[in-house]
């Protein structure tokens, strides 16, 4: 039989790419917001529970706007006044959703299913780092005290073979153990390539084995982060875009 199950409870996700691999001082920065799997396209995401915003290279806050783009994804754009290194987030409520006695997944909370097995809200995080300027690198700072972020402190040009440091942290704290996975944007195959887990520190390194952009992800379900009467748990995903290793 063909699951039917909502998209986001088969893992499905947000996550961004650039339009460019630089962009310039005074002008508008542009991203794709991509919905699917393993950086597959599949559609578009419910825009409903979307907060989209920048931040510079300071750390104040950029309002960001999202509109419909070609080919059926999104688009989220930010003004940039100076030369630096920007955060580009997208954070996607994506909804609760409760599996029934016989396995059907169904959006609503406990409190419309009251018989639900199990029930779970979605949150959601896509960042992306934004080099405005030429030969931008740097660290990115500034990042979210609350869920879960993956990222790279080190921004810079990647090249082939290079090695890259990704960070997990929940609640502003390093994650270890936690598991990462890794794919890029060439990438066909049914499972993610790469993965492993993160050190005491919530670091884990990775081979850039392939030319292009790469999607680091990790996926956290939280038992105490929960909504009485309406869902049992909380399933946090990140993703974080390292774009144009060549």
């Amino acid at each position: 039989m063909e699951d039917v199950s909502p998209e986001v409870v088969k893992g499905y996700s947000v996550w961004l790419e650039p339009e460019s691999l630089h962009y310039h001082a005074g002008g508008v920065v542009q991203a794709r917001v991509l919905w699917g799997y393993m950086m597959q396209r599949k559609g578009t995401a419910d825009t409903g529970g979307w907060n989209c915003y920048a931040l510079d290279p300071g750390g104040s806050l950029l309002e960001a706007d999202v509109s419909r783009g070609e080919g059926g994804c999104h688009k989220a754009a930010f003004f940039a006044g100076g030369e630096g290194l920007y955060n580009l987030v997208l954070e996607n409520e994506a909804g609760v959703f409760c599996r029934l006695p016989g396995g059907e997944w169904v959006r609503g909370g406990l409190d419309r299913n009251p018989g639900a097995a199990e029930c779970a809200r979605f949150f959601q995080r896509a960042r992306i780092p934004v080099p405005v300027g030429h030969h931008i690198h740097g660290r990115l700072d500034n990042l979210s005290a609350a869920g879960l972020d993956v990222f790279s402190r080190e921004f810079r040009e990647y090249r082939l073979g290079d090695s890259i440091v990704i960070k997990v942290c929940y609640m502003g704290r390093p994650l270890p153990g936690a598991c990462v996975k890794a794919t890029h944007h060439l990438f066909a195959g049914g499972g993610y390539p790469w993965s492993g887990k993160t050190g005491k520190e919530g670091e884990i390194s990775f081979t850039l084995a392939e030319k292009g952009h790469w999607m680091f992800t990790c996926t956290l379900s939280d038992e105490e982060d929960r909504g009485e009467n309406r869902y049992h748990k909380t399933v946090h995903t990140a993703s974080f875009v390292v774009a144009g290793v060549r």
